[in-house]
Formats: structure tokens, sequence, C-alpha cells
């Protein structure tokens, strides 16, 4: 009889907790990839989000073409993108600028906060955006050369541009493919 009421306790035990694991993942659902092209708008806090333009640059390009940029070492690839953002409201939006990454393979980048100051004149990495109005910014990203021939390796691969939504679709996360042979 005890072994039953056991067996019974440790049944109950494990139906207990599929069902709030099935609970939670009904309530708090994962995130919905959606994918976009280049050349599609994104929409993400009613702020419309256009990517005009984007580049692969060695770091002496990149000193050369923004000459506002930190001088670093030769030993760093940047991805460039030159995004419109654009507020077609009656209200002040902003966008968070921390929401963004850009991936190859399963490594994330983050945008290189210093140059991104600078170059832009900004002070913030959220950036307000009147209504009515629109504007671009010049946004760096910023990856380490470990062996000479990366530069052409990272050429060769394709980057993945992450943008995730605010709440209450804060489970949208759009994503932009980016190859270099496409420039």
């Amino acid at each position: 009889m005890r072994k039953k009421v056991i067996a019974v306790i440790i049944s109950l035990s494990v139906l207990c907790g599929i069902l709030r694991t099935i609970y939670i993942n009904i309530k708090f659902p994962g995130y919905d990839y959606i994918e976009k092209n280049i050349s599609e708008s994104i929409t993400i806090n009613d702020i419309e989000i256009d990517i005009e333009d984007y580049s692969f640059l060695s770091a002496e390009e990149y000193c050369s073409k923004y000459p506002k940029a930190e001088k670093n070492s030769d030993a760093l690839i940047y991805v460039v993108l030159n995004m419109r953002f654009t507020n077609p409201t009656d209200k002040d939006k902003d966008i968070d600028l921390t929401q963004m990454r850009l991936l190859q393979g399963k490594w994330y980048e983050y945008f290189y906060l210093n140059d991104l100051y600078s170059i832009n004149s900004i002070e913030s990495y959220l950036v307000k955006v009147l209504p009515g109005h629109s504007g671009t910014l010049t946004i760096p990203f910023l990856y380490l050369k470990k062996f000479e021939n990366d530069f052409d390796h990272v050429r060769g691969k394709g980057f993945t541009l992450y943008l995730k939504n605010y709440y209450p679709k804060w489970n949208e996360v759009f994503t932009i493919n980016l190859n270099y042979n496409d420039i």
C-alpha cells in the first residue's frame, strides 16, 4: 500500500510539472522571428526603419571614411549600416539602439558605442524621433580580426541583423540578412 501511495504522489508531481511547463509555454511564447529583405521597412515602436546601405570596411578604410571615429587597431573589421528612422505618428517616439545586434555564425556583435556617438553627434543610444520627422544614423559594428585572411573570410560570410520589438509585441524579432556579395 505504501509503495502505491508513493507511486501516485510521484506520478502527480510529474504530471503537475508537465502541466506547469505547458502553461508557461502557452502564456509566454518564444520569439517570433520575422525575416525581412534589406529593401523592406521594419516598424518598431511605431517607428519605420529602413536600411539605406551597408558596407564592410577595413580599419584603414573606416578611419578615412569617418574621420571623427576613434583610431583603433588595424586588427579590426567594421560593418557599417546607414539606417533611416521615420516617425509617422503625432507623438514623440524613442528607439533603443541596444535592441539591435549583428550576428555571424553564433557570435553576436553590438554596435561600437564610442564611434556611434562621435560619427552621428549624438549623446545616447536612446534616439528620440519627433512626430512627422525622420533621420539617418550610421551604426558601426566592430569585429576583431584574428588572422590575416579573416577580412576575406568575413566578406564571404553572411550577417544577420536582429532588431527586437517593444512591448506588447516584445516577442517579435526582425531579421535581415546582409551579404558582402550583395553590395
